[in-house]
């Protein structure tokens, strides 16, 4: 009986994380937002960025002239997010 008591805590603690992380991935990912938190500190103006999305997804992924790369910053799914966004300017 002990061992139900023990083990009852647990069960519900993954059963709400996996909730939770269930939950936060199907949030849509914002470009804006992506924008302001990692690429306005040097490209105050967006609308110096308008390039065809998948040359922007590769200078954010693999980086550029003076530019670092993104890639261990930001997932494929927020590289992609940023780019449609900036594409879209």
């Amino acid at each position: 009986m002990k061992t139900i008591f023990l083990l009852l805590p647990a069960t519900l603690l993954s059963a709400v994380l996996a909730s939770c992380a269930t939950n936060e991935s199907k949030q849509p990912i914002d470009g804006a937002t992506l924008f302001e938190d990692n690429c306005q500190r040097c490209h105050r103006y967006a609308d110096d960025l308008r390039e065809p999305k998948d040359f922007l997804k590769r200078a954010v992924h693999d980086g550029g002239r003076d530019m670092p790369s993104f890639q261990n910053v930001l997932t494929l799914e927020e590289e992609d997010a940023l780019a449609t966004y900036l594409s879209t300017l």
